[in-house]
């Protein structure tokens, strides 16, 4: 199965703890239990290996409060480093 990510269309913008959570809730492989982490890792990638349906629902939600991100597929992001 392709998974995606929501990358932040601005370095810029600061999401909030509760903004986060809160739009996690419409995307269920997103606890909100992992928000906390979500934005202290965040370097612009903000969640990763997502199903599409999801990432687009979380991208929807979080752009209702304000917050655009891109959705791209994993496959198409280079690899940084070896895991």
């Amino acid at each position: 199965m392709e998974t995606f990510s929501l990358l932040l269309k601005s370095l810029d913008q600061t999401i909030t703890r509760e903004s986060l959570e809160e739009a996690s809730d419409a995307a269920h492989s997103v606890a909100r239990a992992d928000c906390p982490r979500l934005l202290r890792e965040n370097s612009g990638i903000l969640v990763s290996r997502l199903p599409q349906d999801e990432a687009r629902t979380f991208q929807v939600a979080l752009a209702g409060r304000g917050y655009e991100t891109e959705v791209v597929a994993d496959a198409a992001l280079p690899m940084l480093h070896d895991s």
